[in-house]
Protein backbone atom coordinates (compact mmCIF):
# COMPACT_ATOMS: atom_id res chain seq x y z
CA UNK A 1 0.00 0.00 0.00
CA UNK A 2 2.81 2.61 0.87
CA UNK A 3 3.92 1.79 -2.50
CA UNK A 4 0.92 2.23 -4.45
CA UNK A 5 0.76 5.68 -2.42
CA UNK A 6 4.06 6.44 -3.44
CA UNK A 7 2.88 5.95 -7.32
CA UNK A 8 -0.43 7.91 -7.18
CA UNK A 9 1.73 10.85 -5.30
CA UNK A 10 4.41 10.57 -8.38
CA UNK A 11 1.47 10.46 -10.79
CA UNK A 12 0.13 13.41 -9.19
CA UNK A 13 3.31 15.25 -8.84
CA UNK A 14 3.93 14.84 -12.74
CA UNK A 15 0.50 16.13 -13.62
CA UNK A 16 0.95 19.58 -11.58
CA UNK A 17 4.75 19.70 -12.90
CA UNK A 18 2.81 19.11 -16.34
CA UNK A 19 -0.29 21.65 -15.42
CA UNK A 20 2.76 24.56 -14.31
CA UNK A 21 5.09 23.89 -17.01
CA UNK A 22 1.19 24.40 -19.48
CA UNK A 23 0.32 27.54 -17.11
CA UNK A 24 3.69 29.35 -17.43
CA UNK A 25 4.12 28.86 -21.06
CA UNK A 26 0.34 30.82 -21.54
CA UNK A 27 1.89 33.52 -19.35
CA UNK A 28 4.96 33.26 -21.71
CA UNK A 29 2.80 33.74 -24.44
CA UNK A 30 0.82 36.15 -23.35
CA UNK A 31 4.32 38.25 -22.10
CA UNK A 32 5.39 38.23 -25.80
CA UNK A 33 1.72 39.19 -27.34
CA UNK A 34 2.37 42.20 -24.48
CA UNK A 35 5.29 42.85 -26.15
CA UNK A 36 4.71 43.02 -29.51
CA UNK A 37 1.68 45.26 -28.83
CA UNK A 38 4.13 47.50 -26.61
CA UNK A 39 6.61 47.58 -29.61
CA UNK A 40 3.60 48.31 -31.88
CA UNK A 41 2.07 51.40 -29.81
CA UNK A 42 6.34 52.57 -29.49
CA UNK A 43 6.19 52.54 -33.39
CA UNK A 44 3.49 54.65 -33.74
CA UNK A 45 4.83 56.72 -31.08
CA UNK A 46 7.76 57.51 -33.04
CA UNK A 47 5.82 57.91 -36.43
CA UNK A 48 4.60 60.65 -34.68
CA UNK A 49 7.81 62.21 -33.45
CA UNK A 50 10.19 61.27 -36.36
CA UNK A 51 10.32 62.41 -40.14
CA UNK A 52 9.29 60.64 -42.30
CA UNK A 53 10.59 59.69 -46.17
CA UNK A 54 7.78 62.14 -47.86
CA UNK A 55 8.49 64.91 -44.92
CA UNK A 56 12.19 64.54 -46.02
CA UNK A 57 11.59 65.25 -49.31
CA UNK A 58 10.02 68.70 -48.37
CA UNK A 59 12.51 69.75 -46.62
CA UNK A 60 14.83 72.38 -48.61
CA UNK A 61 18.46 71.08 -50.14
CA UNK A 62 21.74 72.37 -49.76
CA UNK A 63 21.76 74.36 -52.91
CA UNK A 64 18.65 75.82 -52.09
CA UNK A 65 19.99 77.28 -48.40
CA UNK A 66 22.73 78.25 -50.31
CA UNK A 67 20.70 80.19 -52.82
CA UNK A 68 18.59 81.62 -49.92
CA UNK A 69 21.69 82.92 -47.82
CA UNK A 70 22.88 84.60 -50.63
CA UNK A 71 20.01 87.31 -50.04
CA UNK A 72 21.02 88.41 -47.10
CA UNK A 73 23.14 90.95 -46.27
CA UNK A 74 26.71 90.41 -45.61
CA UNK A 75 29.68 91.70 -42.94
CA UNK A 76 30.80 93.74 -45.97
CA UNK A 77 27.47 95.13 -47.04
CA UNK A 78 26.90 96.03 -42.66
CA UNK A 79 30.12 97.94 -42.70
CA UNK A 80 29.61 100.03 -45.81
CA UNK A 81 26.70 100.73 -44.03
CA UNK A 82 27.02 101.84 -41.07
CA UNK A 83 30.39 104.07 -42.33
CA UNK A 84 27.42 106.00 -43.81
CA UNK A 85 25.44 106.23 -40.47
CA UNK A 86 28.17 107.30 -38.81
CA UNK A 87 29.28 109.67 -40.48
CA UNK A 88 25.52 110.99 -40.44
CA UNK A 89 26.04 110.95 -36.68
CA UNK A 90 28.80 112.82 -36.32
CA UNK A 91 27.32 115.70 -38.54
CA UNK A 92 24.21 115.49 -36.51
CA UNK A 93 26.18 115.61 -33.37
CA UNK A 94 28.08 118.48 -34.14
CA UNK A 95 25.32 120.62 -35.37
CA UNK A 96 23.79 120.02 -32.28
CA UNK A 97 26.74 121.05 -30.05
CA UNK A 98 26.31 124.28 -32.14
CA UNK A 99 22.70 124.85 -31.14
CA UNK A 100 23.61 124.06 -27.90
CA UNK A 101 26.54 126.52 -28.09
CA UNK A 102 24.16 129.44 -29.49
CA UNK A 103 21.53 128.77 -26.64
CA UNK A 104 24.23 129.02 -23.86
CA UNK A 105 25.50 131.90 -25.34
CA UNK A 106 22.13 133.23 -25.50
CA UNK A 107 20.99 132.85 -22.10
CA UNK A 108 24.59 134.01 -20.71
CA UNK A 109 23.77 137.31 -22.84
CA UNK A 110 20.45 137.31 -20.84
CA UNK A 111 21.81 136.76 -17.53
CA UNK A 112 24.40 139.02 -17.82
CA UNK A 113 21.61 141.80 -19.01
CA UNK A 114 19.44 141.38 -15.74
CA UNK A 115 22.80 141.66 -13.39
CA UNK A 116 23.56 144.73 -15.37
CA UNK A 117 20.43 146.60 -14.73
CA UNK A 118 19.75 145.47 -11.24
Amino acid sequence: MDQEMRQEFAKVNKNFEKLATMIKKSFDDVDKRFEKTAAKEDLKGVEKTMATKKDLEKFATKSELREELKRFATKKDLKKHELGKKDFIEDKLADLKGDLVVLMTKEDNKIRQLIATS
